[in-house]
């Protein structure tokens, strides 16, 4: 039975006491029944929190990003930082009198872990499926990576508003209502020769592959398959009707 290991970004909080004692019953209760439990713990570098807090820590003490200290130098910081929070983690565990297995305890920036997943990786590159595409991303300006929706930070704004964005010397404008012009591919006689989209997010725009309508609004009546000429991408999308998400 495997630890979910915690992240060495902090330290344990009631929501770990909680699994811990649910797994530790469970392992212990399957031991008096004469059954074989390895329960093994381990803690988690997690990616991008971890590389945050340690980077923030590196510029606080030294005034140098990881980029200019060194990828060996940079992974030598994060495994002195899970020394120091890892141990705390082990002890707080510990305290919780968790029935574990510590003889086999890990961390997943362990070299084995590590090696096992460049492997994985690579068998999934060899098997077709890791490819490079054009996509829509999250990318953060601090961190110069591509980031998961978890790590993104939701910021609800009213009108117009300057949010400070990390790594822009300057507040960015969100809030505004963008108007954009789709022009009609082969416009039917006396019909609409363009399709006017509002949005706040014109920057979601890179990902359209298509334009709907609603088929009872009248403004747009006999452009059900027509084709739109996508005002960013220079690329034809198809317009298609949809009256339950689209209101006329």
């Amino acid at each position: 039975m495997l630890l979910p290991p915690p992240n060495v970004t902090g330290v344990l909080h009631i929501g770990h006491a909680l699994t811990l004692s649910i797994q530790d019953a469970i392992a212990r209760w399957n031991r008096m029944h004469g059954r074989n439990v390895n329960w093994v713990p381990g803690t988690d570098h997690a990616g991008i929190s971890t590389q945050t807090v340690v980077e923030k820590r590196l510029h606080r003490e030294t005034g140098q990003t990881r980029h200019e200290v060194g990828r060996e130098a940079f992974v030598a910081k994060v495994w002195e930082w899970k020394q120091a929070h890892g141990d705390q983690i082990r002890q707080q565990t510990t305290r919780l009198g968790a029935s574990l297995n510590w003889d086999q305890e890990y961390f997943t920036m362990d070299p084995r872990h590590s090696q096992l997943v460049r492997d994985a990786f690579i068998r999934l590159y060899e098997d077709g499926l890791v490819y490079r595409a054009t996509k829509m991303v999250n990318w953060s300006c601090a961190l110069q990576s591509v980031i998961s929706d978890i790590e993104v930070d939701q910021i609800p704004t009213e009108g117009r508003t300057l949010i400070e964005v990390p790594g822009i010397k300057f507040k960015v404008e969100f809030g505004v209502l963008h108007t954009v012009e789709f022009s009609v591919i082969d416009p039917p006689p006396g019909g609409p020769r363009c399709v006017r989209v509002e949005t706040t997010r014109p920057e979601t725009m890179l990902g359209d592959v298509a334009l709907a309508i609603c088929s009872r609004d009248d403004r747009y009546k006999g452009l059900d398959g027509k084709r739109v000429m996508h005002p960013l991408l220079g690329q034809q999308i198809p317009i298609i009707c949809d009256d339950i998400l689209v209101d006329p």
